[in-house]
């Protein structure tokens, strides 16, 4: 069985994949949405993520722009941050429902 899901005219075929499904990044991490009584994942938005970042991190607007403005994606599989730039470590921030990415280390 191929790893790739079927699409038209090849859209997926040079996608990231783990075990076997297209690995989905977001800058502003994601949050869980129910829409028609079905839960999925959904992006969110900068404001979102800020808001999400004083409601777990505490500490005023500013500091929590620069935690979201930061070198990191949240990724697909959801348990890891994928780091990107000068950032070479990144940590998961948020609670059950949503969560960012934060840079915690640089490179030189």
């Amino acid at each position: 069985m191929s790893n790739k899901l079927s699409h038209p005219r090849g859209f997926l075929d040079d996608l990231e994949y783990a075990a076997g499904v297209p690995v989905v990044l977001s800058r502003y991490g994601f949050k869980k949405a129910k829409l028609n009584g079905k839960t999925y994942l959904i992006a969110m938005t900068r404001e979102e993520a800020i808001e999400l970042a004083i409601r777990v991190r505490g500490g005023s607007r500013e500091h929590a722009e620069a935690l979201v403005e930061n070198e990191c994606y949240g990724g697909g599989d959801f348990d890891v941050c994928h780091p990107f730039g000068r950032c070479t470590g990144c940590v998961r921030v948020g609670d059950i429902g949503a969560f960012f990415c934060q840079c915690v280390s640089h490179g030189s």
